[in-house]
């Protein structure tokens, strides 16, 4: 159970990286990326 705990963990947080990354990389946001933005951040609520 804490081995699934842990991977869970380590996959969000792999993600919320990746998503850090690839949003500060790009200086202006497209409304195509805050439309995806938007529909990744009701997905987590």
């Amino acid at each position: 159970m804490k081995i699934l705990l842990f991977v869970l963990t380590s996959v969000v947080a792999i993600f919320l990286v990746t998503e850090i990354v690839s949003s500060s990389s790009d200086d202006t946001l497209t409304p195509e990326a805050m439309l995806h933005q938007s529909t990744a951040f009701s997905l987590f609520n």
